[in-house]
């Protein structure tokens, strides 16, 4: 007989029960074992087994019409053999309490090791979190398949890396005291230039009389201007060098890392 017509004919048998004066006390039992009778099908035709399960088992209550009760002991039959079972494998390196389980994405009983659960066919995602990860395992369970194994792997906890290497800034000291050698040579040079023009303008005025140690006091005075100038582009051009390059960061390397070792 088809679903549709069987479905009929026992709810069209209870309501006949539920109009005799013995049954009409109990008219809204009989009414909900009509309702688990009927979801039970529409249940069972989309898959989810479970849910179907527990409409029949809500069928299948003694108060519940004799005429739905056969009808629901046998589709429980059936869908009991229907619904495929898996035996879910926790793989871990490092054993671990586990903290919550879902079951796409709603929260579900992971059974003991070696233990079954029901599930209903088709793809389905299982998460397991742990304080340190979780692992999260897609599989597809087949109508009437059981036993089906369920494997979740927690990947190996990530070895410990090596602390970046900490930069070490170098002294600024030397490119200031360059740069200070360079201000006095600058300084220098002004002087001696300066009272080096005086002492020619004093040669020009004795000249051709002027004494050798007049000339050669004048010549040592441009001379040593020359060399403060000198000093002091040298020192700016190294002073400025080593903030450009020494100002930057040197990284720790070896030391320190032979040292931990």
């Amino acid at each position: 007989m088809p679903t549709r017509l069987r479905f009929t004919f026992a709810a069209a048998a209870a309501l006949l029960v539920a109009a005799t004066p013995s049954a009409a006390r109990a008219d809204e039992t009989v009414r909900r074992c009509i309702a688990s009778y009927e979801r039970a099908q529409v249940l069972s035709h989309q898959g989810q087994l479970g849910d179907a399960r527990r409409a029949l088992s809500q069928c299948l209550d003694e108060r519940c019409p004799a005429t739905l009760r056969k009808d629901c002991g046998a589709w429980l039959a059936d869908v009991e053999q229907r619904q495929p079972s898996i035996v879910v494998r926790v793989e871990a390196a490092k054993p671990a309490a586990i903290t919550s389980v879902e079951l796409d994405a709603k929260p579900w009983v992971l059974p003991p090791a070696g233990r079954s659960a029901e599930v209903d066919p088709g793809s389905h995602v299982l998460t397991l979190r742990t304080a340190e990860g979780s692992a999260s395992v897609r599989f597809v369970a087949t109508e009437g398949q059981k036993l089906q194994s369920v494997s979740a792997r927690f990947a190996p906890p990530a070895a410990p890396t090596a602390p970046p290497l900490r930069a070490e800034a170098r002294p600024i000291w030397p490119s200031l005291l360059l740069a200070g050698v360079g201000v006095v040579s600058v300084g220098s040079f002004a002087f001696f230039g300066l009272t080096g023009r005086a002492d020619q303008r004093g040669l020009d005025a004795c000249d051709p009389h002027c004494t050798h140690d007049d000339v050669s006091r004048v010549r040592t005075k441009y001379i040593v201007a020359d060399v403060s100038l000198l000093v002091a582009a040298v020192s700016f051009v190294a002073s400025a060098v080593l903030l450009a390059t020494g100002g930057g960061d040197a990284p720790r390397g070896a030391v320190s890392s032979g040292a931990a070792r």
